[in-house]
């Protein structure tokens, strides 16, 4: 049975927090701690809420990360909730892959929330230049609403 909800939140939290703790659901927690990784590719390795939300938590903290490939774990919409606000506060993030998640109409707009929330941010310190949304489930409202939220940014390249 898959974790969710607030459950998922406060054990992300503990994983966060357990310097003991090395790996989690295929995420390399100590490596991530460390700063020892430049790219990441977690795809389709079935990530659920509560990987979202420990991958969300070290991705802030992680200054040496510039890819993260998170293709294909159908994590929905619930699970971009959790993981958004990371890669949108990342300082070091550079390209973030996110297709074939099923994010739907509810994650696309939980994505253009923290975007638009981070929007001070984004310009003054992240270096993220690349995502792609493909395979989504989004309509082309959610795909404008995104497209919007990114249109100023220079040679940002965005599939969707």
């Amino acid at each position: 049975n898959e974790i969710v909800g607030e459950a998922a939140e406060q054990l992300a939290r503990a994983v966060i927090l357990n310097k003991a703790i090395t790996s989690f659901g295929g995420i390399p927690v100590k490596e991530m701690r460390d700063e020892e990784l430049n790219e990441l590719n977690l795809s389709d390795v079935s990530l659920g809420q509560t990987e979202c939300g420990v991958l969300a938590g070290l991705v802030l903290v992680c200054n040496s990360l510039t890819s993260l490939d998170v293709s294909m774990n159908k994590f929905g919409p619930d699970g971009i909730k959790l993981l958004i606000p990371g890669v949108a506060g990342s300082i070091s993030l550079k390209s973030f892959e996110l297709r074939g998640n099923r994010i739907g109409s509810e994650g696309a707009k939980a994505m253009g929330e923290a975007l638009v929330k981070q929007a001070s941010l984004i310009q003054n310190r992240s270096s993220l230049t690349s995502m792609d949304l493909r395979h989504n489930l989004l309509g082309s409202v959610e795909k404008a609403a995104i497209l919007a939220v990114v249109k100023d940014r220079r040679n940002f390249h965005l599939q969707i």
